[in-house]
């Protein structure tokens, strides 16, 4: 038996209530989201070009702005983005203002619950 600190516990604490609150996404839905939104401008596969936005293939763990011959805003380049659940959930709220770049035409999806199934199917792609 291991004890932990009071700060320990907290930080444990936090990380399991973030992983609780994200709703949990079902990767076939998803590719339906995916194609309706997010095709015309990201392709998915492996060493896929690029559209009007990045390839998206392997982007769980991915710092944001790495996908080579893709064009990135100073500021979007700016920011320390680490693709993960949570930060892909926020972004696919509302992507223009979160990776801030004017090439961005996506509104963003409003329901909690899509945002989990496109989650789910670009966290898919890492093992595919």
């Amino acid at each position: 038996v291991v004890r932990l600190s009071k700060e320990e516990q907290e930080k444990r604490l936090k990380e399991v209530e973030k992983e609780v609150k994200m709703v949990q996404g079902n990767p076939i839905n998803d590719y339906k989201l995916f194609k309706a939104h997010c095709f015309q401008c990201h392709t998915v596969e492996e060493n896929g070009t690029n559209k009007q936005g990045p390839n998206f293939h392997d982007i769980f763990g991915r710092k944001a702005g790495q996908v080579p011959g893709n064009l990135y805003t100073v500021a979007s380049l700016e920011r320390d983005i680490t693709w993960d659940e949570e930060t892909l959930n926020i972004n696919l709220s509302n992507p223009r203002m979160y990776i801030l770049s004017a090439r961005v035409v996506f509104a963003g999806l409003k329901k909690e619950k899509d945002r989990a199934d496109v989650t789910a199917y670009l966290k898919h792609l890492k093992n595919c």
